[in-house]
């Protein structure tokens, strides 16, 4: 009834050699900690400030810091080898 009205989610053009889209498997710890922590601060079991701002500036910033670039990486590796490899001085490469 509802699905009329929105919108398809799909992409219309995926980027060349884009099948799909996985996150390689190390991301799954820092994730993981991000949802546990979420959880925990959902519940709003912790009432001291200080452990909450220690958890969300302390844990979940850095991890979800770590997904964010990790994904970035690794979509981008195959694109951004020959541009870093260009930036290197000749003696290196």
């Amino acid at each position: 009834m509802f699905s009329d009205f929105l919108p398809d989610l799909t992409l219309p053009v995926l980027p060349p050699g884009w099948t799909e889209i996985t996150p390689p498997d190390w991301l799954a710890a820092p994730l993981a900690v991000v949802v546990v922590i979420s959880a925990l601060l959902w519940s709003g079991r912790i009432r001291q400030t200080v452990v909450v701002n220690f958890l969300v500036l302390g844990l979940m910033l850095p991890a979800l810091n770590l997904c964010l670039f990790g994904m970035a990486f690794h979509l981008s590796h195959d694109s951004m080898t020959q541009q870093l490899i260009e930036l290197l001085p000749p003696w290196l490469s």
